[in-house]
């Protein structure tokens, strides 16, 4: 997938130490595989803390600038597409798996969209934004 990922770390507060063992951790495992990685302050994840705040602010930044240079939040994308993805998700809620050949392009008929090329770019589509 090409959507942007941010790594967050909860109860920041709680953890005593240093944000730098983590992030060493961190960069043992991530190195150069997920390009789509946002950094943060802490370069590999955010962390935050919901009761004091931390860390709250540097998010919210991240997440409205990744929005704003995010070329793929400004395109247009088909009611009917949504729909299905709609109906993907909740759908999934009771299954974890879903036929393709059966129950996705039921869902896609019910939807509206009949021709199967354009289900797969659907599918593409929400397979590269990371859903």
């Amino acid at each position: 997938p090409n959507a942007s990922i941010l790594l967050v770390g909860t109860f920041a507060a709680d953890v005593k130490g240093n944000f730098a063992v983590l992030d060493k951790i961190l960069n043992s495992f991530i190195k150069d595989r997920f390009p789509q990685l946002l950094r943060s302050s802490c370069d590999y994840f955010f962390p935050i803390d919901n009761k004091d705040l931390l860390g709250i602010a540097d998010l919210r930044l991240a997440i409205k600038n990744c929005a704003v240079t995010d070329s793929a939040l400004k395109q247009e994308v088909s009611m009917r597409w949504m729909s299905l993805l709609d109906s993907i998700i909740e759908k999934s809620k009771d299954q974890p798996y879903l036929s393709f050949s059966n129950q996705v392009c039921n869902m896609a008929a019910d939807v509206g969209i009949l021709k199967q090329s354009e289900i797969i770019e659907a599918m593409s589509f929400f397979h590269e934004r990371g859903f």
